[in-house]
């Protein structure tokens, strides 16, 4: 399995682009999900700050009609783009897709999914799973 982010997303050394860092920016990173575990029956969605040990985005059933969100470190329960403090460092920022054999139950009730509980669950119903880096440096 592999994961690509969209070029639209990132610059050819895969910093993000302006506009969707340090905004009220909704917009997640567009992911491209490739060779997927036979039996996958749906994609969840981790991204990360490395640096700073800070989760932005949990989400699953990633790219269908029932795509749901969990509760990032901000709180939400939704994507929240990233606004490393200006601090001088270069952040990175993993985005792992999940390819799951089944939807976790634990995932009906995604007011109550936060970073360790998804990474608790998807770790029971992983079946594959691929990541990428992209980097935002004030």
């Amino acid at each position: 399995m592999t994961v690509d982010i969209a070029p639209s997303y990132v610059d050819g050394e895969r910093r993000m682009l302006d506009k969707y860092r340090c905004t009220q920016s909704l917009t997640a990173p567009w992911l491209v999900v490739h060779h997927r575990p036979a039996g996958t029956r749906s994609i969840a969605v981790k991204m990360y700050d490395v640096t700073a040990k800070f989760t932005h985005w949990l989400a699953w059933n990633v790219g269908t009609d029932t795509e749901t969100s969990g509760v990032n470190s901000f709180g939400h329960q939704h994507y929240s783009a990233p606004c490393p403090p200006k601090d001088g460092r270069t952040h990175q920022y993993v985005v792992t897709a999940y390819a799951l054999r089944d939807v976790p139950s634990e995932f009906r009730r995604s007011a109550s999914v936060t970073p360790a509980v998804f990474d608790r669950v998807v770790s029971k119903y992983e079946i594959g799973l691929a990541s990428a880096s992209l980097y935002y440096g004030v």
